[in-house]
């Protein structure tokens, strides 16, 4: 639902069967799976949040010595 290309919020929900996500904003067309893997990597990247660091956080709330 969002816009890899340029971050719009679409205001609607892409059924299944369409297999193409295509933004009404700045008019960016990909496949849907790979709109959202763009999506998904920007936000992790806008994050800084790694894989480690997930782990980390998962062993501090289980009182654990970092091992998931």
């Amino acid at each position: 639902m969002t816009c890899s290309g340029c971050g719009e919020r679409a205001n609607h929900r892409l059924g299944p069967g369409v297999r193409t996500f295509e933004c009404t904003a700045c008019g960016y067309t990909a496949d849907r799976d790979l709109n959202a893997a763009r999506t998904i990597l920007a936000t992790a990247e806008r994050d800084r949040a790694s894989a480690d660091d997930v782990r980390h956080q998962i062993a501090s709330f289980r009182g654990g010595s970092g091992a998931v």
